[in-house]
């Protein structure tokens, strides 16, 4: 198979940016959170962000995520995953790669706000294969390390892709705004009645318009 070149996150669009989904690689040690108040209180247990309409291969991703980390935080009505692509490698169908900033958001809901109660980023490799009945399966995480080792260990796993990566790192107004748009579709795609999102010690912000059948054309490559 040929690989497939994904644009960045940092396209001029979020639309053109979906094409960027990857995996990555990280320790549990380089967990960041940002924690709500103490005061903050589960209100409703949410369904799922399962992000079936992105097909099979980026549901396998974000599944991998929310399971090998939700017990790192305290529960919350829902746990999003997100997955801020660099670079995707499917030229081996057993060794697919997919390079970027993994993330968990976790969510409690307050009338029509979706409130972030803990945040956590995994940037490295995620490794899967393809199996013959279609699916797919991780294989192996590798993760960029924390502290003294990030750069060194990020060069290692990202490569010629390093500097892409770090323009990722440092654009956290972008990163929202594809979260939002990740939350936007996992609304509309539950019917529920939220609005809003707020991230701790900030004002809340109305979600974006959903663009489901545009984010899975693209990230399925139609």
């Amino acid at each position: 198979m040929k690989k497939t070149t994904y644009k960045s996150i940092f396209a001029t669009t979020f639309i053109a940016a979906l094409a960027a989904v990857g995996t990555m690689t990280m320790p549990a040690a380089a967990i960041n959170t940002k924690a709500a108040s103490a005061g903050t209180k589960v209100i409703h247990e949410l369904p799922d962000c399962d992000h079936e309409y992105e097909g099979k291969l980026f549901e396998e991703v974000y599944d991998h995520i929310e399971d090998k980390f939700e017990d790192s935080f305290a529960k919350a009505d829902v746990g999003v995953p997100v997955a801020i692509v660099v670079d995707v490698d499917q030229s081996n169908p057993d060794d697919i790669v997919i390079k970027g900033d993994f993330e968990l958001y976790n969510f409690n809901q307050k009338g029509d706000t979706l409130e972030c109660a803990s945040f956590g980023s995994f940037p490295g490799a995620i490794h899967l294969e393809k199996e013959k009945d279609g699916d797919y399966e991780v294989t192996k995480m590798e993760l960029v390390e924390d502290g003294s080792e990030f750069n060194s260990s990020a060069k290692k796993i990202f490569g010629d892709k390093y500097d892409a990566f770090m323009k990722v790192q440092s654009d956290d107004k972008t990163r929202d705004s594809y979260r939002d748009q990740i939350l936007a579709n996992y609304v509309e795609e539950n019917g529920l009645s939220i609005k809003k999102v707020k991230d701790y010690g900030q004002d809340a912000v109305t979600l974006p318009q959903e663009n489901i059948e545009e984010f899975s054309s693209i990230v399925n490559g139609k």
